[in-house]
């Protein structure tokens, strides 16, 4: 084999890997819209991750009003019954992680958190701007550290931003929309875990 044959089956190698891993970490329930498109003001398609269950973790795309429950049946976790009610009920919203646990008791629950800043950026999510830290917005093309760090002495000095716009305090029009894209605000009702009608008799 010649090395210009050999390097050219390494590199169908790599991408055979590159193919593989993809496929095992990224599970496509609603492939339509599946990336969830730039906003000025909000988060938009329901892009989720679930955690903890070592056959079933991974990123997967849903239909909006999905449910705990909902994430958990389409990934095909087990015993899904011993999950508390409140938890199953909870509505889950763009870039919402679920982490799976169980107690001393061997009962089952999950944590309710936001997906970190670099997976929603590598997913071509926008970034919540009201919960960005310094070194999330600095993954945004166009900002770096100074402007990171005036965006959130803004943030807070005005108590969060209600409006993309509002960053033109700190960024010029020209530059605000070239970064625009890459962030939103979500509404503050994430988490909501009030329960809805019972999914068992």
């Amino acid at each position: 084999m010649s090395e210009n044959q050999f390097k050219g089956a390494f590199i169908l190698l790599l991408i055979a890997v590159f193919l593989y891993i993809s496929q095992r970490s990224f599970h496509c329930y609603h492939t339509e819209n599946a990336f969830a498109p730039h906003s000025n003001e909000a988060c938009g398609s329901l892009v989720v991750q679930l955690e903890g269950d070592k056959n079933n973790s991974g990123i997967y795309f849903l239909p909006e009003d999905s449910s705990g429950y909902d994430l958990l049946a389409i990934a095909g976790v087990e015993d899904i019954k011993k999950f508390d009610e409140k938890d199953l009920t909870v509505k889950l919203r763009n870039g919402s992680k679920i982490i799976l646990s169980s107690n001393k008791e061997n009962h089952p629950y999950f944590e309710l958190e936001q997906m970190k800043a670099t997976t929603r950026f590598v997913l071509g999510m926008p970034i919540e701007v009201n919960r960005a830290t310094s070194k999330d917005l600095e993954l945004i093309p166009g900002i770096g550290n100074k402007t990171a760090g005036a965006i959130i002495a803004y943030r807070e000095k005005i108590g969060g931003f209600n409006t993309i716009n509002e960053i033109s305090k700190i960024l010029r029009e020209k530059r605000l929309m070239n970064v625009a894209k890459y962030l939103c605000i979500e509404k503050p009702s994430f988490g909501n875990r009030e329960s809805a009608a019972p999914l068992f008799d």
